[in-house]
């Protein structure tokens, strides 16, 4: 138990020795290390869409923060069944495009939904080949945020994405 212990201590550690956050508008999150930033455009059902991607590879493992903005006036939680299909959709999408990139199967090893403040969210473990992606998915208004860690354990992955998650703040809520 020690050596697990220690090593965790060393994760969080490294985690938060370099640590920077990323403030924007609508979110603050912390990340170990200054995160890449990408941009795109993308066409979707509900219209134009802007994602923002801020990616890092850290210890092995990629973390990964997505903020997806659909259309103004498009409300992506006034339903909740709409709202588990959306967030269940994402996560699926997001992980098979890594599996696919790789060539590697995906198998799921656990889905739950929960509440982030008011706001339905969904958290699960994907077994992708070797590797594990887990996946923080939460929808408000015409936002998506997706907090992902794929990782060669699900305890490095898990303990990285509660990092993330808990630094995680919608600033617009």
């Amino acid at each position: 138990m020690k050596i697990t212990l220690s090593s965790l201590i060393l994760l969080l550690l490294s985690f938060y020795g370099f640590a920077q956050t990323i403030k924007t508008t609508s979110f603050e999150i912390t990340f170990p290390a200054q995160p890449q930033e990408a941009e795109q455009d993308i066409v979707t059902e509900a219209g134009d869409t802007h994602i923002k991607t801020y990616q890092l590879m850290h210890e092995g493992a990629m973390l990964l923060m997505t903020e997806a903005a659909y259309p103004e006036g498009v409300n992506l939680t006034a339903n909740m069944d709409v709202n588990k299909k959306i967030l269940k959709n994402s996560k699926n999408g997001s992980v098979n495009n890594f599996a696919g990139q790789m060539g590697l199967p995906v198998t799921l090893v656990s889905e739950i939904f929960e509440e982030y403040k008011t706001l339905l969210a969904m958290r699960s473990v994907d077994k992708v080949g070797n590797y594990y992606a887990q996946v923080f998915t939460l929808l408000h208004k015409n936002k998506l945020y997706a907090m992902m860690v794929f990782s060669e354990t699900e305890i490095q992955g898990r303990t990285l994405l509660y990092q993330l998650t808990d630094s995680f703040q919608l600033l617009t809520l």
